[in-house]
C-alpha cells in the first residue's frame, strides 16, 4: 500500500510517493507558510509533537508536547502530513482516557 493523501474528489486516495512533497498543493488542506491551530495529542519517535488541524490533517511540530494547543506555521507539506514551526503556545487541552 502507498501513502494516503487528500485528493481532489473530496476524499482520501492512495498512491506510491511516500514522503515526497505534493506539487499540486491545491488539494491539500494546508499550504506552506499558512498559520493554523493544532491540538497536539501524541509524540513522534523523532520527538516532534503530533497534532491535527480542525479538519483532522496531521501536523508534526517540534517543541510542543502532547495535551497542548498551539498556533503553528506550516513549513512543508507531504502527501499525508505536514511539518510546522511553533509560533505560539495557546493552552493545554484535556485528553480523555477514552
Amino acid at each position: 500500500m502507498g501513502c494516503q493523501h487528500y485528493g481532489d474528489r473530496g476524499g482520501k486516495e492512495w498512491c506510491n510517493h511516500y514522503n515526497q512533497p505534493i506539487q499540486d498543493l491545491k488539494t491539500q488542506p494546508v499550504k506552506p507558510s499558512e498559520e493554523v491551530v493544532v491540538d497536539v495529542v501524541d509524540m513522534h519517535e523523532s520527538g516532534a509533537g503530533v497534532g491535527r488541524t480542525e479538519d483532522g490533517f496531521i501536523v508534526m511540530v517540534d517543541g510542543v508536547l502532547p495535551e497542548a494547543r498551539a498556533r503553528v506555521e506550516i513549513t512543508r507539506v507531504h502527501s499525508n502530513h505536514a511539518r510546522a514551526e511553533k509560533l505560539e503556545l495557546l493552552s493545554l487541552i484535556h485528553i480523555s482516557d477514552g
